[in-house]
């Protein structure tokens, strides 16, 4: 695909045409199927690039060759396949790992054969020494936040505001919205999609704004993560408006309570942290400590610093590498992560939403 035929300036999502699967493979470990290579040619003024292997099903990149980046992935076991992908691909990852314009060229492989419909996302122009972008806040009936407590919540944003301006980003566009549907107050993160596939209605005062990340707030957000309550999750690392299955960031209000109260702080912490999934960030280290983000000025933990030897690298034993990052993979909401390094500002700045100034 030539992107500068299809896309301009700005946001454009693209559809691919359908991608057959069908040569056999070995894919960590395990017989699975690939495709033919597919080629994608970057335009010079590219700054951001996301690439979903299919919306709908488990599909991964076996191989990503791209320009100034060479063949990116290893598969040989799962944690190696996912150091590159997550299992969508974004460019940049930071300022050592960049999207480079010129022929990017891979393949996808799933466990089992057919045809799958990949889709890009891309951002064109330029990236600024600052950003802004657009957020939409959006209100499930049930939730636990109305016009009792609206105004609470609303005053423990710049807590959001603060974190995101260390390195540059402000939210400069806000919109709100309902979702009159209680029955999905409560919301399984495997069916979150119905979030995005609901209808919305829009403030009057602030209504919604366009290219912008949705915040869906519900009461709960069930999973089956064996580390604890999910306090959020992000539909995509990076997410992108147009695609409902990637639109924005469940938040569960309940998971915010201490005891009967909410803690406003502390939910617009985790709406940070989901907000820089969405926007192409990992975390600075996964759970296990075997897995680090790909930028360089992010502190690491590793497994050695698993102390207590729960298979777990926590905030306690992560003190001073990595557990005061934003994105570290868990937090104490007496202690909450705050700090942006300025290489994760750069993968900011180059997300698809952004827009420079």
């Amino acid at each position: 695909m030539d992107v500068t035929a299809f896309a301009g300036p700005g946001l454009s999502v693209l559809a691919f045409d359908p991608v057959a699967i069908s040569h056999s493979i070995t894919l960590t470990g395990q017989a699975a199927f690939e495709s033919d290579p597919i080629s994608l040619c970057v335009p010079q003024d590219a700054v951001g690039l996301a690439l979903y292997g299919d919306l709908t099903k488990a599909v991964y990149f076996s191989s990503y060759v791209g320009s100034g980046v060479g063949d990116a992935v290893d598969t040989s076991s799962p944690e190696a396949l996912f150091r590159f992908q997550s299992p969508d691909v974004f460019l940049p990852k930071g300022p050592e790992v960049k999207l480079q314009p010129g022929r990017h060229t891979f393949k996808l492989a799933s466990e089992t054969a057919g045809q799958v419909q990949p889709a890009l996302a891309i951002r064109r122009g330029t990236r600024g020494a600052t950003s802004h972008y657009g957020v939409n806040l959006i209100l499930v009936d049930g939730c636990g936040i109305d016009a009792s407590n609206i105004q609470a919540f609303a005053d423990a944003s710049t807590l959001f505001d603060q974190i995101y301006a260390q390195v540059g980003v402000v939210a400069t566009s806000v919109g709100i919205g309902f979702i009159h549907d209680s029955s999905l107050a409560v919301v399984a993160q495997t069916n979150e999609h119905v979030l995005a596939e609901a209808t919305v209605e829009p403030s009057t005062q602030l209504p919604l704004v366009e290219q912008a990340i949705n915040f869906y707030f519900v009461r709960e957000l069930t999973s089956d993560d064996t580390a604890g309550t999910l306090l959020g999750h992000a539909m995509g690392i990076p997410g992108a408006p147009g695609f409902p299955r990637k639109a924005g960031v469940v938040l569960s209000v309940d998971a915010h309570r201490n005891g009967t109260a909410l803690d406003y702080g502390a939910m617009w912490i985790t709406a940070a942290h989901e907000g820089g999934h969405w926007h192409g960030l990992r975390h600075t280290s996964e759970r296990w400590g075997t897995m680090q983000d790909l930028i360089a000025d992010t502190p690491q933990c590793f497994p050695e610093q698993d102390l207590d030897h729960d298979t777990l690298v926590d905030m306690v034993e992560c003190a001073g590498k990595g557990a005061e990052n934003l994105m570290f993979w868990t937090y104490d909401f007496a202690k909450p992560p705050t700090v942006l390094t300025q290489g994760q500002g750069y993968v900011l700045s180059s997300a698809l939403t952004m827009n420079p100034g």
